[in-house]
């Protein structure tokens, strides 16, 4: 019976399909029929854990206008506490939407990013918060990049935050913003220059150095994201190093758009790391959510990734994406059939499984987890 379930395990791999040990719904409680989305997490300090700090966003039915929301509990059962947290305004203008994305644990409290939007505008403001998890006496920041018509902060860590900002429409840039100072500074991909390109999640090393994630496109394309890539970031330099690009399963042919949306330490000094991708060929699986295990060479570049497809179990449920990781965690959205955007948390297996089941596999004539060619490296 156990070779029978390895042989079926390794035949699932082998296929592609999702290696997530389980999937489980993660929403707003008190959406009443309202959208949930996922958009961050970070560690609490002390206690067990699998306590977090989630970030996402809530749409009411029937409304076109968000709401920020945040979580601190566990990870695993959703039984903490949920707040809805909206940048107030200034007194100057109209908040009619909040959007918050990649906290950060500041010890007591949190730091979180994000954007909103005013009457009568469908441009995004950026904007971070600290304070409490609930809103009770934090303090809130603008932020909006230089000559921008757009700002989005996707997530922070240490002294930075990331996002990106639009001069035009069919134009992105990623942008490092540094808090102390209140300075921004285009992130420069070291060994490119791209048309578009986007800084979605931020993990601060052990050396006070940054490494930096997101998505990018050398050519104007209908996404203008077409690989993701990681690259380390000196904060006090400003420069980046070993940056590498990457495509879904390492195949650039069949992977036409992959984007990285959230980073986290690996606990070996790489990184685990979530996103996005979009394909063509068959098996059709496009649209749905990754995780990928990247590890470090000797001479410090990045190495090839580890693949995992990410996809909420269920006939008929329409995409799913990878938002945000934490530890073997990754959260995002899937659609039910019929249904409005909900949030998920997927369960992924140690990387010490997969190397059991690679041996295991090895005497079924196939390789477990596959690493096919490898990806494209820019320096």
């Amino acid at each position: 019976m156990k070779s029978i379930v390895l042989a079926a395990t390794a035949a699932a791999l082998l296929a592609g399909n999702c290696l997530a040990q389980s999937y489980i719904p993660f929403s707003y409680p008190d959406a009443a029929g309202g959208s949930t989305f996922l958009t961050g997490v970070r560690g609490v300090s002390g206690g067990p854990s699998d306590q977090v700090y989630i970030s996402g966003v809530y749409t009411p039915l029937g409304s076109a206008d968000t709401q920020g929301l945040m979580y601190q509990g566990s990870i695993t059962t959703n039984n903490g506490s949920w707040y809805t947290l909206n940048y107030p305004g200034d007194g100057a203008e109209t908040i009619t939407s909040t959007a918050l994305y990649g906290p950060n644990n500041l010890g007591g409290g949190v730091r979180v990013v994000g954007s909103y939007k005013t009457s009568g505008s469908s441009a995004d403001i950026g904007v971070m918060y600290e304070g409490p998890v609930s809103g009770i006496g934090g303090t809130w920041t603008k932020l909006q990049a230089p000559g921008s018509i757009n700002t989005i902060a996707h997530s922070t860590y240490g002294d930075l935050a990331v996002g990106n900002y639009d001069t035009q429409l069919d134009e992105g840039r990623a942008f490092v913003y540094t808090i102390s100072s209140g300075m921004f500074s285009d992130l420069t991909l070291s060994g490119i220059t791209p048309t578009s390109w986007s800084a979605y999640g931020i993990w601060q090393n052990p050396n006070g150095s940054y490494t930096i994630a997101g998505g990018f496109s050398v050519e104007p394309s209908v996404t203008g994201l077409d690989q993701g890539y990681i690259v380390d970031y000196d904060a006090a330099t400003g420069l980046s190093s070993n940056f590498r690009a990457y495509n879904f399963g390492d195949n650039p042919v069949t992977s036409v758009v992959s984007h990285f949306d959230g980073i986290t330490s690996d606990g070996n000094g790489g990184f685990n790391l979530t996103g996005d991708w979009i394909g063509v060929g068959e098996p059709v699986e496009s649209g749905l959510g990754f995780f990928a295990q990247v590890g470090r060479n000797p001479d410090g570049s990045f190495s090839e990734a580890e693949w995992l497809s990410i996809s909420y179990p269920g006939e008929g449920n329409g995409p799913t994406s990878g938002n945000t990781v934490y530890e073997n965690y990754v959260l995002g959205i899937y659609v039910p059939d019929g249904g409005v955007t909900q949030g998920y948390v997927a369960t992924v297996p140690e990387p010490s499984t997969y190397a059991l089941l690679a041996l295991s596999a090895v005497g079924l004539g196939g390789h477990v987890l596959r690493r096919r060619r490898k990806s494209a490296k820019v320096a």
